[in-house]
C-alpha cells in the first residue's frame, strides 16, 4: 500500500467516525425536543384539567402564553437543529456538501468543552495493553505507568525489550486497520504495543518527538524492529512489513517515560 493510499483509508475512517457523530448527536438532539414537546403537552393538560375542576376559584390563573412560547421554541429549534444534524451525517458518508456540514457543526462547538476539543485535535489513548510476557498483549482499562515500564508488562528478553528507553512501545489503531485491510491478521495488541493510539498523524512520531498521554509524558526513542513473534499475525509470515528499513511510516515506537502517572483509555493523546 502507497503512503497515498494508506492516507486513503485513514481519511475514510476519520469521515466515517464523523459521520457518525453526527448521526448519534443529531438523535440525541431530536430526543431531547421531543421531550420537550411532551412536556409542554403534558403541563397543557395538567393546567386544562385543573382549570376545569377549580373554575369557580378566583385564584387560580391559566399559565402564562410565555411559558408555552418557550418550549415550543425549544421544541421546534431543537426538531430542527436535530434533523440538520442527521442531514450532515449523511453529506458526510457520501462526500458532499461540506459547507452545509461545517455550518451545522459551529453550534456545536459552542457547547464542547475545551478539553474535548484538545482530544479531537490530537488524538486519543484507544487501547492500553499488556502482557506476562510475549503476544498478543491484553486490554486493559487503566494502567500505571513508570520509568520502568506500563504497571502489569512484562518482557521476556530484556536485551532487545523494556528498559528505560523502551519502557512504553505504541502503535496507530488506523495502520492496523490497514494491514487488517491488506489481509493480515492482526488486531489491537497482537504487534505488542502498550499503547494504541488513534487521529495521530504517525508521520510526526518519529524518535526524539515528545508527546502527552493522559498526565503522562513520553519521549520517542527509537523505533521497535519486528521480531519473529509476529510471524503468525501476516499473511506468509511477512512480519518485516512493520519494519521501518523496509515500510518506512509503518513501525511501532518505543519511547521513556518523562513524566509518570496513570493513564486510561479514553486519554487525550497530544503532540507539540
Amino acid at each position: 500500500m502507497s503512503p497515498d493510499e494508506r492516507q486513503a483509508v485513514l481519511d475514510d475512517e476519520h469521515l466515517r467516525l464523523l459521520a457518525l457523530f453526527h448521526y448519534i448527536s443529531g438523535a440525541m438532539t431530536l430526543a431531547f425536543s421531543l421531550f420537550f414537546g411532551a412536556w409542554m403537552v403534558f403541563m397543557g393538560a395538567l393546567f386544562t384539567l385543573v382549570s376545569r375542576a377549580e373554575a369557580a376559584s378566583a385564584h387560580l390563573q391559566g399559565p402564562p402564553a410565555m411559558f408555552f412560547a418557550f418550549f415550543a421554541l425549544l421544541f421546534l429549534l431543537g426538531t430542527a437543529y436535530g434533523v440538520l444534524e442527521v442531514l450532515s451525517g449523511r453529506f458526510m458518508s457520501q462526500r458532499r456538501r461540506w459547507l452545509f456540514s461545517f455550518l451545522v457543526a459551529l453550534p456545536r462547538v459552542l457547547f464542547i468543552p475545551y478539553g474535548a476539543i484538545l482530544t479531537i485535535l490530537s488524538g486519543v489513548l484507544h487501547s492500553i495493553n499488556v502482557s506476562n510476557g510475549g503476544v498478543p498483549k491484553l486490554p486493559r482499562h487503566t494502567a500505571a505507568v513508570r520509568t520502568s515500564g506500563v504497571e502489569g508488562d512484562r518482557q521476556r528478553d530484556l536485551r532487545y525489550h523494556g528498559g528505560p528507553t523502551r519502557a512504553v512501545s505504541l502503535y496507530s489503531l488506523e495502520l492496523i486497520r490497514a494491514l487488517r485491510a491488506e489481509g493480515h491478521s492482526i488486531d489491537v495488541g497482537c504487534l505488542g504495543e502498550n499503547f494504541t493510539l488513534t487521529g495521530v498523524p504517525w508521520e510526526k512520531m518519529v524518535p526524539g518527538a515528545t508527546l502527552e498521554v493522559g498526565a503522562v509524558g513520553l519521549e520517542l526513542t527509537a523505533y521497535a524492529a519486528p521480531c519473529s513473534n509476529l510471524v503468525a499475525y501476516f499473511t506468509a509470515g511477512k512480519f518485516m512489513r512493520v519494519a521501518q528499513k523496509v515500510h518506512p511510516g509503518w513501525s511501532r515506537l518505543y519511547a521513556r517515560v518523562l513524566r509518570e502517572g496513570t493513564v486510561r483509555t479514553g486519554d487525550a493523546v497530544r503532540l507539540p
